[in-house]
């Protein structure tokens, strides 16, 4: 609890990045769950209008970590983190399902900054461990770290 958990699947940052809500109001979706300190609307809600209206629930994917039980949980959202294998940075425990965005296929470290660089969050997990999660760094390359540690984001969406 004290390094946070990687499991996105119950993660208070993804009830964040789907909530409409203009209170954001986060549930403990399990064991532990510590209490979110995001005080906002909800992600969605801060969107545009034009922009809420096109995106729609896309089915995705993501590993869970060893002590989890492994393999992965599949999930529905209209916002979500990229994962590793989307990044074109390969795949660690179970990705079946998941491809390389053309976008990123074949990028290099420096092709994955854009703008101002800074750290964000992936929603891949380091699946030996229930704490640390896989980010992005400043120079474009995989590591990992603290689920709990502030990271900035990088969220994704499709338009239908």
């Amino acid at each position: 609890m004290r390094y946070g958990n990687n499991n996105y699947s119950i993660s208070a940052l993804r009830q964040w990045l789907n909530s409409e809500s203009a209170t954001f109001a986060w549930q403990p979706l399990g064991l532990y769950d510590m209490p979110s300190t995001y005080e906002t609307a909800g992600f969605i809600n801060l969107l545009d209008a034009d922009l809420q209206a096109v995106i729609g629930a896309v089915d995705k994917q993501v590993a869970k970590a060893t002590y989890d039980g492994g393999g992965q949980e599949l999930f529905s959202d209209k916002v979500f983190l990229l994962s590793r294998v989307e990044m074109d940075f390969g795949g660690e425990g179970v990705t079946t399902g998941e491809s390389v965005y053309d976008f990123w296929s074949g990028a290099s470290n420096a092709d994955r900054l854009k703008g101002s660089p800074s750290d964000w969050g992936l929603r891949s997990p380091f699946v030996s461990s229930t704490y640390i999660m896989r980010y992005v760094t400043t120079s474009g390359a995989l590591d990992y770290y603290n689920a709990n540690y502030s990271y900035g984001l990088a969220p994704a969406c499709v338009i239908i």
